[in-house]
């Protein structure tokens, strides 16, 4: 077998990056180093375009295969340094002989975008900033290592919890993120401070190390905790530490949270805060505010979500957490208006 089908069986996503460093010979890694966006802008093999967010694309940039193209929109410097080699690691697997069918192999077409998604990212935070760069301290104190490692580098904030997550050897069960408040505003306006937004993302494993980035959360318990490291960092017990999307709840985690030097991201780092035990994963009942509707569920992970409200609708009356929508008709006796869910299953009056 061959190294690449030895690393395709592995699905270690952080040597399938490293390889793909290693045998990136077209470009020189310590000029992409310094300057990832002219060394790319000046490869003639890729078109570097700056392109409104409004165009298309998500996130600080995408790339386009035919003809091979990288569009950035505009953000801030570590952002967009991150961002070209993320999409420079796109480029790269899907020209590469080997792995590129090895990746075509995975027929779950989620699971493939995935693996590429976390190379690209494994190859950027590398060749920012290599892992045996990383001090030894991410292990014991990842939030404090976190925040060092921002204001010391020219990283990204994406791109510091890579490299501490790569860092970290397999025992270590740490949940990765990093909150931002001013960001806050953007999202919430002037609602204030009681929420936060977290830049939470796709979960990924690097070893048993879990990593969450890119997903807009708003959770109250990691607000207060990012309040309480502006002043100084914080390691204390996270009872309900924040939400799924699915509604479901993390409790009884470890938390330690470290604010960077200009003041403006909280770095977080979370495990379960029994040494030997497992943080527990509460769901979230489900009681139909319909009135007419008797339907109660033990969880809510498979319901599904209003777009507007966020609640999840109810799978016998489609309710949610939006006005009761009317149908107009009346019960000729008592005069009430029908709901939905009265004129598929009767009235009582």
């Amino acid at each position: 077998m061959s190294t690449w089908d030895d690393l395709a069986a592995s699905r270690d996503t952080t040597a399938i990056a490293h390889q793909l460093v290693k045998e990136c010979t077209q470009l020189d890694i310590a000029a992409l180093r310094n300057d990832p966006i002219g060394t790319i802008d000046r490869y003639p093999d890729i078109k570097l375009v700056y392109a409104p967010h409004a165009d298309a694309g998500c996130g600080s940039g995408y790339y386009r295969p035919d003809p091979p193209t990288i569009y950035l929109h505009s953000s801030s410097y570590r952002r967009n340094a991150f961002t070209v080699l993320h999409e420079l690691a796109h480029h790269l697997q899907r020209h590469h002989i080997e792995w590129g069918f090895h990746l075509m192999d995975i027929r779950d077409t989620n699971h493939r975008l995935r693996t590429e998604e976390m190379v690209c990212n494994r190859f950027a935070a590398e060749v920012l900033l290599p892992a045996e760069r990383i001090s030894d301290d991410a292990l014991c104190h990842p939030a404090d290592a976190m925040a060092g490692l921002y204001i010391n580098s020219n990283l990204s904030h994406s791109a510091v919890i890579q490299n501490v997550a790569t860092s970290m050897l397999p025992p270590a069960r740490w949940i990765l993120c990093v909150v931002d408040p001013f960001l806050l505003e953007e999202f919430l306006g002037q609602e204030g401070r009681e929420d936060i937004v977290a830049s939470f993302g796709e979960r990924g494993k690097q070893g048993s190390v879990e990593v969450l980035l890119q997903l807009h959360l708003r959770h109250p318990h990691l607000a207060a905790i990012a309040e309480e490291a502006a002043d100084r960092p914080v390691r204390r017990v996270l009872p309900n530490a924040f939400t799924y999307s699915t509604g479901a709840t993390l409790t009884d985690m470890w938390a330690e949270a470290c604010r960077d030097h200009e003041n403006r991201y909280t770095f977080i780092a979370m495990r379960p805060a029994r040494r030997f035990g497992v943080s527990e994963v509460v769901d979230e009942r489900f009681v139909c505010n319909n009135e007419s509707c008797i339907t109660e569920l033990d969880s809510t992970k498979k319901l599904k979500r209003c777009p507007r409200c966020k609640k999840p609708k109810c799978p016998e009356c489609n309710t949610c957490g939006c006005e009761t929508a009317t149908t107009k008709r009346k019960c000729p006796d008592c005069c009430e208006l029908f709901t939905p869910y009265e004129v598929i299953h009767g009235h009582e009056c």
